[in-house]
Parts: structure tokens; C-alpha cells; sequence
């Protein structure tokens, strides 16, 4: 069977040399091999716990072992969906530094009550709060992927973990030795999702002292100046928001849409794990956070 990738060692042979029988654990176990080598994640998944909870001790610690790369490889597939944080967190630090300076145009123009002034910075004002908007968004739904990926990974460790204990020699070695590559990335990832938190946060304050500007701005203006300049569409949505209309009933698709994860709820995800940023380099890995070479065990 081809290696996983990312450093894991190669998943275990069955351990059980029976034929298989029907509706089996080894059955199962050997459908669910299959699925995995065909990139059948959630199929994968689905038949490798059924052999995990057979209990047979000849096949649970193979089984468990597979259900750890699954679950890793799930991990990584969240993220593939997930736009690039860098470049989402680069985008961040634009807006950011647009958004104080939207900010102190606004404060000077009010200090100086000049119209031209005010009806300059409150154009300027709302389109960077539209940016903001955008930038926000995009934070929360990659904070969403990066909040998957990040559950993945933490049961793919523990399905290593597991294997450890009902394995015993070669065979419990890989599996900690996956476990801590896996722990390894987790550390990684939830130092990224920190930065994703905070920059979301920032920018959330700085869209709300924005919107308080705008206010302050909006009393001071002629009749008419407040309806024209960027930002237009975005305030008639957040007046007049998205949804059925009266007579309308909600479709499925609206029912069903989940919601971004809010920075808060990243914070709560991040303390459940409960991870050391400071972690060393467990034994028997490189430099690279990958493991060093083994001899796969067949069971």
C-alpha cells in the first residue's frame, strides 16, 4: 500500500488472515482499506469506525490506526477548500491601515464642521467600511475551514493514540510517532487561527467605530450627500438585509446556510484544545516535524 502523505507512516495491513466473511469486521476493515487507497475519505471513515466499534482485537488496532490517516487526510481536504489565510491576513493589514486613516480623515473633518470636509470623509468613510465588511467575512469563513481541519486533526491524533495503547511494539511506535506528526500540524494550524482571530477582532472594532463616525457625520450633512459616494449597496443591505420577503417562505438551501465562525467562537474552539504553544519537538522527529523513516509493520 502507497505511504500517506505529510510524513505519516504507512497504514497497517490487516491483522486478522481469515477470509472475511459477510458483514465482518474484517470485512469492513478491508472495504474501508480500499476506500482510503481510492480517496474515498468519508466511505473510508464510515466503514473503518464500524470495524473500531466491532471491538475484535485483531482488527480494532489496524482499523483505528486507518481511521487516524482518514481523519488527517479530511483535515487537510478542509483546508484545500479554505482561502489562503496569508493572503486573507495580508488583505486584513490593508484594510486595517485604510480603515485609521478613513478614521482620522473623519475626526479632523468633524473637528473642523468644513462640509466639504465631512462629505469627502464620509464617502471615504463608507466605502472602506464596505471593504471592512468584505475583509470580516472572508475572515470568518476561513476561520470556519481552519475550525474543521482543526477538529480532524485533533481525533486523528487521538485515533494514534488509541492504536498505541492496543498495539504493542513497531506497531504502537508508528502510531505515536503519527500522532505527534499530527500534534505537530494542530500547533501549527491553532497558532493560525489565533492570527485569524485577532486580525477579525481588530477589524471588527474598527468597522464599529466606523459605523459610530458615520453617525456623528451623517446629523451634519445637507439633506441627499448621505445617499451618494462608494458604499451605497452595502448600507441598503444592512437596512434593508437578505430574507424571504413578506409572503415568502425560507428555502432549504437559506434554512441550512451555516453561519461563519465569529472570533469568539474561535476563542472558545482554541481553549478547548488547550494547546502549548511552546510544545518541543517530540523525540524521533526531524527538524521538519516529519518522522524518521520506518519499516512498516504487517500485522
Amino acid at each position: 500500500m502507497a505511504a500517506a502523505a505529510c510524513g505519516l507512516v504507512a497504514w497497517l495491513a490487516a491483522a486478522d488472515p481469515a477470509p472475511a466473511t459477510p458483514g465482518s469486521p474484517r470485512e469492513a476493515y478491508n472495504l474501508g482499506v480500499a476506500r482510503l487507497e481510492k480517496g474515498d475519505l468519508a466511505g473510508a471513515e464510515t466503514l473503518l469506525h464500524s470495524a473500531v466499534a466491532s471491538n475484535h482485537e485483531a482488527v480494532q488496532p489496524s482499523a483505528l490506526y486507518n481511521l487516524g490517516i482518514v481523519r488527517f487526510e479530511q483535515g487537510k481536504d478542509e483546508l484545500k477548500k479554505s482561502q489562503d489565510a496569508r493572503q486573507v491576513t495580508r488583505r486584513g493589514e490593508a484594510v486595517g491601515v485604510a480603515a485609521d486613516s478613513a478614521l482620522q480623515q473623519g475626526f479632523d473633518a468633524l473637528a473642523r464642521a468644513n462640509l466639504d470636509a465631512l462629505v469627502a470623509a464620509y464617502r471615504r468613510g463608507r466605502g472602506v467600511r464596505k471593504e471592512l465588511k468584505a475583509v470580516v467575512t472572508a475572515l470568518q469563513e476561513t476561520m470556519e475551514r481552519h475550525g474543521v481541519a482543526l477538529a480532524r486533526w485533533q481525533r486523528s491524533s487521538g485515533d494514534f493514540r488509541g492504536t498505541a495503547e492496543l498495539s504493542g511494539g513497531t506497531g504502537a511506535a508508528d502510531a505515536t510517532r503519527n500522532a505527534d506528526v499530527v500534534d505537530r500540524h494542530i500547533a501549527r494550524l491553532a497558532d493560525t487561527l489565533r492570527q485569524l482571530q485577532m486580525m477579525a477582532q481588530q477589524l471588527g472594532d474598527k468597522r464599529q467605530q466606523l459605523e459610530q463616525m458615520l453617525t456623528q457625520m451623517k446629523g451634519m450633512l445637507p439633506d441627499g450627500v448621505e445617499d451618494k459616494g462608494p458604499g451605497e449597496e452595502e448600507e441598503d443591505e444592512e437596512k434593508n438585509p437578505k430574507g424571504p420577503q413578506e409572503g415568502q417562505e425560507e428555502t432549504r438551501a437559506q434554512k441550512d446556510e451555516q453561519k461563519p465562525l465569529t472570533p469568539e467562537a474561535a476563542a472558545r474552539l482554541l481553549e478547548a484544545f488547550q494547546l502549548d504553544r511552546s510544545r518541543s519537538l517530540p523525540m524521533g522527529m526531524d527538524r521538519t516535524g516529519q518522522p524518521k523513516d520506518l519499516n512498516r509493520r504487517n500485522w
